[in-house]
């Protein structure tokens, strides 16, 4: 499978779980993709630490990390970042990035 089908898989499965508001696919030249998923609010349950300085961010972290765990379960495809049940690991390089953020309005 292709690093593209894989995007279009991983984009598919997440806008049918988690609907997002919006989503933008950044391509490279080099064969890496940033997946950015937009929503309006993340609910509150993802925050793990809430002494937190920037809860927004943690909330849009701790989504990311969720997010990542069930692409990984259901596709086992690892993404950029630390991987899913071995979070103390070391930061691994894939060719697709998830970013989770925040509508601007």
């Amino acid at each position: 499978m292709t690093v593209e089908q894989e995007v279009n898989r991983i984009v598919k499965f997440v806008k049918e779980l988690y609907s997002p508001y919006d989503v933008y696919v950044q391509g490279s030249k080099m064969g890496k993709y940033s997946i950015i998923f937009y929503f309006e609010e993340i609910d509150d349950r993802y925050i793990v630490n809430p002494q937190h300085k920037d809860q927004k961010q943690h909330k849009a972290n701790m989504f990311k990390r969720e997010i990542r765990d069930q692409i990984y379960n259901f596709f086992g495809i690892k993404t950029t970042g630390l991987q899913p049940n071995d979070y103390f690991s070391p930061h691994e390089e894939h060719p697709i990035t998830i970013v989770v953020t925040y509508v601007n309005k």
